[in-house]
C-alpha cells in the first residue's frame, strides 16, 4: 500500500473497447499466416465473446486448453489449428498488456510465452536454438537470407540493443508519425534483429509482436490492420531489408519495410506494393543463388515456373509476391 506521499498502484485490468479487442485479435490471426496456419473456427468464435465483453481473456486460454486436451488424436493439421489458436491468444495477451523493455531478453520472454507447451522439442521456448539454418525464399527465387551464427546470437542481439538504446528518435506534434530518418533507422534495426533469427521456429511472430510492443512504448498509436491483413508482406519486407547479392545488384533495401511501418503508425491506408517485393535480379540470373546450393533452391525455382511467376517477371507482367 503506498502512503500519503506516493503512488498509488493498481492490478492492470481488462478495459479495451470491444473494436480495439478485435483489432488485436485480427492482428492475431493475420500473423499466423506468416507460418501457413488458419485459426479455427472455434478460435474466432472465442474472440468475438471476448470482444464482446461476454468472457475474459483468461477465460478464453481456459476453453482452448480444455478444448484442445479433449482432442484424443490429433492429425497434423489440427495440430496446426491448435498452434494457431493457442499463439494467437497469446499474442492478444501480450498486446493488451503492453508490458515491455527495450532488451534482447524481451525476445525470449515473447518466444516463450508464445510458445510454451505448443511443440517444446521443435520450438524450445525462449531458447536459443543452436543449429545454423537456411530458409528458400520465394522472393528471392530459391535464396536464403544468411542468418547470424549460432555462436554469436546473445552478443549480437547485445549489440544491437544498446546501438537503438542510443538512438534519439525525434519528438512529434500530436498525430505526427515517423520521420523518414527515425523510419529508416527502426526499419533497420527490427530487420537486423529479425536476422538474428536465433529461435528455431517463430522468429518472425515474436519479432512481430515486439515491435508493436516497443512502438506504443514509443507512444505510437498502432494501426493493428497491416499485421491483420499484410503479416506475408511483413515477412517479405524482412528478407528483402536483410538480402543482399552484391555482384548482381542487389543490395540491402529496408525500403517496403518502411512503407510497412508508415501502414502501421501513419496511415493504414499507405499502399503496399507487393509486386515490388520479387528479387527481380535472381530471376534473370538464378544460377546466381549463394546462400544455398543450386541443387536447394531449384524444387522452388521450379516451382515459381511452374506457377508462372518467372514468366511474368521477366515479361514485366505483375504478379503477387504471396
Amino acid at each position: 500500500m503506498a502512503d500519503k506521499h506516493g503512488p498509488t498502484y493498481f492490478r492492470k485490468s481488462e478495459s479495451a473497447d470491444s473494436s480495439y479487442k478485435r483489432a488485436l485479435w485480427d492482428a492475431a490471426f493475420g500473423l499466423q499466416s506468416v507460418d501457413g496456419l488458419e485459426p479455427s473456427p472455434y478460435a474466432r468464435r472465442l474472440a468475438e465473446d471476448n470482444a464482446s465483453g461476454l468472457v475474459s481473456l483468461e477465460q478464453v486460454g481456459n476453453d482452448l486448453e480444455t478444448y484442445y486436451r479433449q482432442e484424443r488424436s490429433l492429425s497434423g493439421g489440427r495440430q496446426r489449428t491448435e498452434e494457431a489458436d493457442k499463439v494467437s491468444h497469446r499474442i492478444v495477451e501480450m498486446l493488451e498488456d503492453g508490458s515491455f523493455a527495450l532488451d534482447p531478453h524481451m525476445l525470449s520472454a515473447i518466444h516463450a510465452h508464445l510458445f510454451r507447451g505448443i511443440d517444446d522439442a521443435l520450438y524450445l521456448p525462449g531458447a536459443y536454438k543452436s543449429e545454423q539454418l537456411v530458409k528458400c525464399e520465394r522472393i528471392l527465387n530459391g535464396d536464403s537470407v544468411l542468418y547470424g551464427p549460432s555462436s554469436l546470437y546473445a552478443r549480437s542481439l547485445e549489440m544491437l540493443f544498446s546501438r537503438e538504446i542510443e538512438h534519439s528518435y525525434a519528438g512529434y506534434d500530436d498525430g505526427a508519425a515517423l520521420s523518414r530518418a527515425d523510419s529508416n533507422a527502426l526499419a533497420r534495426f527490427v530487420a537486423n534483429v529479425w536476422m538474428v533469427h536465433p529461435f528455431r521456429e517463430g522468429n518472425t511472430r515474436t519479432v512481430a509482436v515486439f515491435l508493436a510492443l516497443y512502438l506504443r512504448s514509443m507512444g505510437f498509436d498502432i494501426g493493428n490492420e497491416a499485421f491483420a491483413r499484410h503479416a506475408s508482406f511483413f515477412r517479405a519486407a524482412l528478407v528483402r531489408a536483410t538480402y543482399q547479392n552484391r555482384p548482381i545488384g542487389v543490395a540491402l533495401d529496408p525500403s517496403h519495410l518502411m512503407l510497412f511501418l508508415s501502414k502501421l503508425v501513419e496511415d493504414p491506408s499507405t499502399p503496399l506494393d507487393y509486386d515490388a517485393l520479387w528479387c527481380v535480379p535472381l530471376f534473370e540470373r538464378p544460377d546466381r543463388v549463394r546462400n544455398v546450393s543450386l541443387a536447394d533452391a531449384r524444387p522452388v525455382q521450379e516451382q515459381l515456373m511452374h506457377e508462372g511467376v518467372t514468366q511474368r517477371l521477366l515479361g514485366g507482367g505483375a504478379t503477387s509476391a504471396g
